[in-house]
């Protein structure tokens, strides 16, 4: 098969740095049976009046690989909610609704609501919602658009930013750091 020596071990070689690959990057692995948890309402970052006393969550949980479903748990800002609540029956799909009492007693804020779910197999899923309580502000959100991150660049660039305030913004300040001195830049 191969004309000499060399060549085998260039295969050889090439085979196993495409192993590397395929293992290192988790393309080999597989994590599409993992159970997803979907909210359906209300909307991430949705502003809860300071006054409300409960808040109905709706989500669904799904298990790509039919596998059946067997209990889900929820979290506010990685604190139990219930104990882990059983799926009866045990089924690979299902449309919840949780209904999160005492709203009012917390006060304003930002609240992670979170729920795990695991499988027949053991295995777990989760997934996040984000709800603003009362008159808490939600933090800046600022985007660099462009360079994308870890790009190259030399010379004069432009930087493009996308920013957001529920204050209304001041001011921005951008600062960079040149990587072949470590020295600041002004911008």
């Amino acid at each position: 098969m191969w004309r000499d020596e060399r060549q085998r071990r260039r295969f050889w070689w090439l085979v196993g740095v495409l192993g590397i690959l395929v293992w290192g990057k988790g393309w080999g692995q597989s994590d599409s049976g993992v159970p997803k948890v979907t909210f359906l309402e209300p909307q991430d970052e949705t502003v809860i009046p300071a006054g409300t006393e409960s808040v109905t969550l709706r989500f669904r949980l799904t298990s790509p690989d039919g596998t059946n479903l067997m209990r889900y748990q929820p979290f506010v800002n990685g604190h139990p909610g219930n104990d882990p609540i059983p799926i009866d029956p045990p089924s690979p799909e299902v449309e919840l609704a949780l209904v999160w009492q005492g709203v009012r007693q917390f006060p304003d804020g930002v609240y992670t609501i979170t729920i795990r779910v695991v499988d027949a197999k053991g295995r777990e899923g989760s997934g996040s919602l984000r709800l603003i309580k009362g008159q808490a502000s939600r933090p800046a959100k600022v985007d660099i658009v462009s360079p994308t991150s870890g790009a190259l660049v030399r010379g004069t660039v432009i930087v493009l930013i996308r920013a957001r305030d529920d204050k209304g913004l001041r001011g921005l300040v951008l600062r960079a750091k040149e990587q072949a001195t470590s020295r600041d830049q002004s911008i």
